[in-house]
C-alpha cells in the first residue's frame, strides 16, 4: 500500500498556506490572529468537519488570550481545499473546546477562556457557503439551556444517534475527570438535559480522542484512546457499546497502544480503527500510525502523519489534521494523508432516534466524495438502494430508516439506522404544575414538574402508566440507571423509579390507554 502525505507547501494547498498564515500572523485586521513566532506550542484550536466544510475554531493567540474566531474552507470531492475565510465568531474566546455538528448546526462545547475551563454551550447555525451565525440558547424560561453541568475543557467528544458524549477532560478545579456525560440534541437545535453515564473511563485524563464505529446491524461502539493522565501521556484504549438513549456498557479494555499518545487522531475503518499522530510527550510530536483490529495493534509501515487531534476530517480516502509548527517561526498548517482508510465516513443523520415533532426535517450528510443511499424500512442498505435526495425531507409519520455512504469504489461505511416516533400532538396544553413531596391522583393528560437544581427524585405509582419527558416534550427523561422513564416499563421496574433531574422543566404524561379514571403518583423530595 502506498501512503501519500500532503503538506501546505504543496501547490494544491497554496490557498490554505496563505490563509493559515493569515490566521496566525499579526496584522492590522481584527480578523487575523497572532504572529506564529509567539504562538503557543499547543494553540488549543479545534479542527472540525461539517459535511463539505472544514472549520478551525478558536485557540490561544500570542498574547495568551483565547480567540473567538472560526475560519472555514470548502472541501471538494477530491479533497481539494478552497480558500479560507472568517466564517463567524463565538460570543467569547475559546480554546481546547469540543466541537460537534448535527443537521445544520455546529456546537462548541466547554473549553477554556483566559481564566480556565468554562461550562458554556455555543450553538452556531450553518448558513450559506459555510458561514456561521450564533444562536443564543439562553432563555428566561430555560436558563440552563446553554450550560454544561460543570466547567470542562480538553475532553474527547462524539455524536451518536443525535446524542452528544463528552468524555474525560479538565475541570475548573484543575482535576482531571474520568466521567462521561451525554445529552440529546433536540430536533430544533436546542440541547437537552445532561446525564452522567454509569460507565466511566478506566483513568482520569484529558486530551483523549474518541471515535464511533458501526457494525453491519447498525449498532454503535464508542472507541476512546490516549490522553494525558496526572503523570504522563496515556497508552490506554477502551470501548463502550452504545445503547438506547445513550446507555453505555461497562468499559471493555483493549490491549494498550504501542505508544502513549495525547491528542491522537482516530479514524474508524470498517472493523478496524486507525490511530495516527498526536503527542508522545509534552511537546514531542509523533508521526507513527497504528491500526487496531481483533488481532491486536500493528504499526503501519511506511506511513507517517504529523498532525494532532482530536479533531480531523475525511474526504476521498484522505485524512486531514492540524499540524503544529516544528520551528517557532513556522505557522500551524493542515496535513493530509491518503491510503490509510478505505471505507467512507458513516453519514450524520438528523434528528436522532426516538420521539420527534411532526414535520421535523430529516437531514443526512456525508463527505462530498460519497454517495448516500437509504431504505425506508428494515433491512440492509445496498449499493442498489435509492440515493437520498439532496434537499431535507419532512418527517410526517413514525418511520424506520437505514442510511449508508458509498465511495466511488463501491465501499460502504456501515449502516446507520434511525427509528423515529412522531409525537401525537406536538406541544400540548399542560395541566397544573406538580409539587415535590406530593402524593395525589392524576387523570389522563399532561402535567409539569419544575426542578430548581440537579437532584434525584423517587417516583412511586399505582393504577396506570406514564412517561416523563424533558423540556421539549418529546425527549424521554432518564432514571439514575440511564433508562428512559416511559410506559411500558421494563420487567425490572415494578412501581418505583429514581428519576435523575437537572435544573429544568419536565412533563409527565399519564397515558389514557392505561389509566382507568385516575392513577396515584407519589413524588418524593429531591435528594441532592
Amino acid at each position: 500500500m502506498n501512503y501519500t502525505l500532503s503538506h501546505i507547501d504543496r501547490p494544491r494547498f497554496l490557498p490554505l498556506f496563505v490563509i493559515v498564515w493569515a490566521l496566525f500572523c499579526a496584522c492590522s485586521s481584527s480578523s487575523k490572529a497572532a504572529d506564529p513566532v509567539e504562538l503557543r506550542a499547543d494553540s488549543g484550536s479545534t479542527l472540525h468537519q461539517h459535511a463539505a466544510y472544514l472549520y478551525v475554531i478558536g485557540g490561544y493567540k500570542a498574547d495568551g488570550s483565547a480567540s473567538p474566531d472560526i475560519y472555514s474552507a470548502s472541501l471538494g470531492a477530491d479533497g481539494e481545499l478552497g480558500d479560507w475565510s472568517l466564517a463567524g465568531s463565538l460570543p467569547e474566546g475559546r480554546a481546547h473546546a469540543a466541537a460537534l455538528s448535527f443537521g445544520d448546526k455546529l456546537y462548541v462545547l466547554g473549553g477554556e477562556d483566559d481564566s480556565g475551563p468554562v461550562d458554556t454551550v455555543y450553538l452556531m447555525s450553518v448558513v450559506s457557503d459555510g458561514k456561521l451565525s450564533w444562536v443564543n440558547l439562553y432563555t428566561s424560561d430555560r436558563p440552563s439551556g446553554d450550560r454544561l453541568p460543570e466547567a470542562r475543557s480538553r475532553m474527547a467528544a462524539a455524536l451518536c444517534d443525535g446524542r452528544a458524549f463528552l468524555i474525560g477532560g479538565r475541570l475548573a478545579s484543575g482535576a482531571l475527570s474520568s466521567s462521561i456525560i451525554h445529552a440529546r440534541f433536540y430536533a430544533d437545535g436546542m440541547v437537552g438535559d445532561w446525564y452522567p453515564a454509569q460507565a466511566q473511563l478506566s483513568e482520569a485524563k484529558e486530551d483523549a480522542s474518541a471515535e464511533l464505529s458501526y457494525a453491519e446491524d447498525g449498532s454503535a461502539c464508542l472507541f476512546v484512546a490516549g490522553g494525558r493522565n496526572a503523570n504522563a501521556c496515556s497508552d490506554k484504549a477502551e470501548r463502550f457499546a452504545v445503547g438506547l438513549c445513550g446507555l453505555l456498557s461497562a468499559s471493555s479494555p483493549i490491549p494498550e497502544m504501542p505508544l502513549p499518545l495525547a491528542k491522537p487522531i482516530l479514524v474508524s475503518d470498517g472493523e478496524s480503527t486507525v490511530v495516527a499522530g498526536g503527542f508522545s510527550g509534552d511537546s514531542l510530536l509523533s508521526t507513527a500510525v497504528f491500526r487496531y483490529q481483533s488481532s491486536g495493534w500493528a504499526e503501519i509501515e511506511g506511513a507517517a502523519f504529523s498532525a494532532v487531534g482530536p479533531g480531523r476530517a475525511r474526504v476521498a480516502g484522505e485524512i486531514l489534521g492540524l499540524c503544529p509548527p516544528v520551528q517557532a517561526t513556522e505557522a500551524w498548517g493542515i496535513h493530509s494523508i491518503s491510503g490509510l482508510v478505505s471505507t467512507p465516513e458513516p453519514p450524520s443523520v438528523h434528528p436522532g432516534s426516538g420521539m420527534v415533532p411532526a414535520g421535523s426535517l430529516i437531514q443526512v450528510r456525508s463527505a462530498p466524495s460519497d454517495t448516500l443511499r437509504f431504505l425506508s424500512a428494515s433491512g440492509v442498505v445496498s449499493a442498489a438502494a435509492p440515493t437520498w435526495p439532496s434537499a431535507a425531507q419532512q418527517l410526517s409519520a413514525s418511520s424506520l430508516f437505514g442510511f449508508e455512504a458509498f465511495s466511488a469504489l463501491g465501499l460502504s461505511s456501515g449502516q446507520v439506522t434511525r427509528d423515529w416516533e412522531v409525537s401525537r400532538n406536538g406541544l400540548v396544553p399542560v395541566y397544573d404544575p406538580i409539587s415535590f413531596g406530593e402524593r395525589k391522583d392524576f387523570a389522563a393528560g399532561w402535567y409539569r414538574l419544575v426542578s430548581a437544581a440537579r437532584s434525584n427524585v423517587e417516583l412511586a405509582w399505582s393504577g396506570g402508566g406514564f412517561t416523563v419527558y424533558e423540556y421539549d416534550q418529546n425527549t424521554w427523561a432518564l432514571d439514575t440507571n440511564g433508562v428512559p422513564v416511559r410506559y411500558p416499563f421494563s420487567s425490572a421496574v415494578q412501581d418505583m423509579i429514581l428519576l435523575y433531574l437537572s435544573a429544568d422543566k419536565y412533563y409527565l404524561y399519564c397515558d389514557p390507554d392505561t389509566t382507568d379514571g385516575t392513577m396515584t403518583i407519589s413524588i418524593g423530595s429531591p435528594v441532592f
